[in-house]
């Protein structure tokens, strides 16, 4: 029986490798529209990975303090993510909109801004924020508008 399991374990991480679509690479190989992000939001913080899907092109940054950075083929970024809860950079916060800022600013005065995902390069915003225990998703048209806001678990 143990011998099955570690074959079947075996056939699944070769199978798993076989199949991953994903490739490591340097920062160098990033667009300069990434780089630069990286660098004027992000000084301080060194990059632990970068990987780039094969299908989509696309680009997943993660930096040493757990924060996730995805960027389109063309370098524009997509999704900045705190993985620990962790306050984005007001630099990050401050590329929403005004009236989607005021919002967060307003109705949840103590919230941290966990989570941005600019979707279809500004066409809407999903904002992710922590307030105490309770973490909330909201989403906002692309002037800022607030479309939704639900409070998730």
């Amino acid at each position: 029986m143990r011998n099955k399991l570690i074959v079947a374990f075996t056939f699944i991480l070769m199978f798993n490798n076989l199949y991953s679509k994903d490739i490591t690479i340097k920062i160098s190989d990033l667009p300069a529209a990434a780089r630069t992000f990286i660098t004027e939001h992000y000084k301080e913080n060194l990059i632990r990975i970068i990987e780039q899907d094969l299908d989509d092109k696309d680009f997943e940054v993660r930096l040493k303090n757990k924060t996730q950075i995805d960027f389109y083929s063309d370098g524009v970024w997509e999704k900045i993510e705190s993985k620990n809860n962790k306050e984005l950079p007001k630099s990050i916060v401050d590329l929403l909109p005004k009236e989607a800022k005021t919002y967060i600013s307003k109705i949840r005065p103590k919230a941290k801004v966990v989570k941005i995902e600019n979707i279809y390069n500004k066409k809407h915003w999903e904002v992710e924020v922590f307030s105490g225990k309770e973490e909330y998703e909201l989403k906002f048209d692309a002037k800022g508008k607030l479309i939704s806001s639900e409070k998730t678990d």
